[in-house]
């Protein structure tokens, strides 16, 4: 019995019907266009706490990976591909049941039997069957189960990716905007300052009404934008709760957009490994795998199969019987399964499985040349010429201000939208009054593509989320 297992699993491993994978190469190039030499660093490598250092943000990073339903979602198909393989496993081993019987009474009428008597029948048996993997169908089914499993398993990733990224990229939005809005406070009030001041100037006879209406006009202008900002930052704020996992309110705030620490730089990373860390590629080339092993058991359905079964156990008609040496019984032996005619349901499904096949290769393909195709370079981003392409690759990309304080620098944002439109307008009255002294043009221009520059550095290490 022992040689006949060992042969039957070593002729098992030597046949299987389904394609061998091959990993199809994805013509990534060696390096980055205008990447600095030897540049194999990705921000990807660093965990994400090390990349976010608000302790705020990490709070509702955390939060949300152990509230998020699309993540927990994620995790109940992970359980679920991992007991996949675990029935797909149970074929390898003999399946074992074992039946109790009692009964009592007369099965044949005394019209056919006039003997026939009154009496119990008691019987306890053990069943065994085993179908030996001839064509490396059962093997073929578990290996497609792991890939399923993998797959689902870089679909976790992949949310997990995405909900960090999201979360962060919200988060520093928020902040954007309460910089917006603490900008537009303080212009508020520098707008109602230079009201007053020329309507104190048009009493003296020293402004005139086009210069009041025109300060008028623009602390109007600013007051319009608070509420609309105010309600910005709700929705902003409505959109973390929702992927914290949480009923919608007031989101804590950390440090200053313009206090957040950065990453220094952005290294590009070398493109093959950029396609083998994407969850995304790694999934579809498991579905791939799990394809292909589809083929090879749709092949052995076809194809007959070889069975051991037997059963031992107890048979008697009464009880005190049962359990003596007559009452023994038992049978071993084996059968061959072939199908013969099924309509061509068994050729039709291995037809569907190759299409599958040919299905899943298409897509790994598609999406590592496109990834690599529609991958920006800092250095393409800044032109052709030499000088900036290396002041690109030498300069950190994420570089943040570094004011004194926040005091100082708010009092440059001020100096900017509130004294150098007063000195325009005492300068240039006709300029004021032509519109190219006003402060919508010199104030608040500056102060939006202040919090405007603060959230594209931030969106430009989103865009790095890529490199995962």
């Amino acid at each position: 019995m022992r040689k006949l297992v060992l042969v039957s699993g070593a002729f098992a491993a030597a046949c299987s019907f389904a394609p061998e994978y091959k990993r199809p190469e994805a013509g990534a190039p060696a390096e980055y266009r205008f990447a600095q030499p030897n540049e194999s660093a990705s921000i990807a490598d660093l965990p994400w706490w090390q990349v976010f250092k608000d302790p705020v943000l990490q709070d509702l990073i955390r939060a949300a990976l152990q509230n998020n339903q699309d993540l927990a979602l994620a995790v109940a198909r992970v359980d679920e591909s991992r007991a996949n393989v675990g029935i797909a496993k149970a074929d390898f081993y003999p399946q074992i049941s074992a039946q109790v019987d009692a009964a009592y009474g007369r099965p044949i009428s005394r019209e056919f039997n006039p003997s026939a008597d009154t009496s119990g029948r008691y019987s306890g048996s053990l069943g065994l069957s085993w179908e030996l993997d001839l064509w490396g169908r059962i093997r073929n089914s578990r290996d497609a189960a792991l890939a399923d499993l993998f797959a689902t398993e870089d679909g976790r990733r992949a949310v997990v990716l995405a909900l960090v990224s999201g979360l962060a990229q919200a988060y520093l939005e928020l902040r954007s905007l309460d910089l917006e809005l603490e900008i537009a406070r303080s212009n508020t009030q520098t707008r109602q300052g230079t009201l007053d001041l020329f309507e104190a100037r048009a009493r003296r006879g020293i402004a005139s009404d086009l210069e009041v209406n025109q300060a008028r006009s623009d602390l109007a202008f600013t007051r319009a934008a608070i509420p609309e900002t105010e309600l910005q930052i709700a929705f902003k704020e409505h959109q973390i709760c929702v992927l914290v996992g949480r009923a919608p309110g007031t989101i804590s705030r950390g440090a200053a957009l313009v206090d957040t620490p950065a990453p220094p730089q952005i290294p590009l990373g070398v493109p093959a490994q950029l396609l083998e860390r994407r969850p995304d590629v790694l999934a579809a080339e498991q579905g791939v795998i799990g394809a292909g092993k589809r083929v090879g058991v749709a092949v052995a359905d076809r194809l007959p199969t070889l069975s051991l079964s037997g059963f031992i156990g107890l048979q008697a008609v009464s009880l005190s019987n049962l359990f003596g040496s007559n009452a023994v019984a038992g049978s071993v032996g084996g059968g061959i399964f072939a199908p013969i005619f099924q309509g061509g349901r068994l050729a039709s499904a291995e037809e569907a499985s190759r299409a599958r096949l040919d299905q899943g290769r298409v897509g790994p393909e598609t999406l590592g040349h496109a990834i690599l195709r529609h991958r920006p370079s800092r250095g393409h981003r800044a032109g052709r010429d030499p000088a900036s392409i290396a002041r690109i690759t030498s300069e950190p990309l994420l570089d943040q201000p570094t004011p004194p304080d926040r005091a100082g620098h708010q009092g440059q944002v001020h100096a900017v939208n509130g004294v150098g439109a007063e000195l325009a307008r005492a300068n240039d009255p006709d300029g004021a009054a032509r519109g190219g002294g006003s402060p919508r043009q010199s104030g608040e221009d500056a102060g939006s593509q202040l919090a405007g520059n603060h959230r594209g550095r931030w969106h430009a290490l989103r865009g790095a989320r890529f490199h995962c």
